[in-house]
């Protein structure tokens, strides 16, 4: 299990340096762990829901797919990336959905800037 969680910080890090090099410095967001300065967090303002693929929906597979991405100083979603998936055409849907997806960008000093963050998209098919 250790050696997922290593892994997982790895993708993270590689995820991260390759998008300071495509959008230049992302601000930390604020939260318990930011140091000053950091940027109020980003907002959805259109989000919507995935849906799911048929494969996934016979096999009443549900759960959660992580994405990273970094939310634009423009209110786009960029770069994204699965960072775990459920497989069956989940993932796809998932990342299709949040390529729609428009927000409110996160802003530092009353100006907005670029932020990484993470989106985790749940599936849950209805009872």
């Amino acid at each position: 299990m250790r050696s997922l969680l290593v892994l997982h910080v790895l993708i993270i890090s590689l995820l991260a340096s390759a998008a300071a090099q495509k959008f230049g410095k992302l601000m930390p967001i604020c939260g318990p762990k930011a140091t000053q300065p950091c940027a109020n967090p980003p907002r959805g303002t259109k989000t919507p829901d995935p849906d799911y693929s048929e494969e996934a929906r016979s096999a009443r597979l549900e759960g959660q797919v992580v994405l990273w991405l970094v939310v634009t100083s423009d209110g786009t979603p960029e770069g994204v990336k699965v960072v775990k998936g459920l497989g069956m055409g989940l993932d796809e849907q998932a990342v299709k959905a949040i390529k729609q997806w428009k927000f409110q960008p996160a802003m530092y000093d009353g100006k907005p800037v670029p932020v990484q963050i993470n989106v985790e998209v749940n599936f849950r098919l209805p009872k």
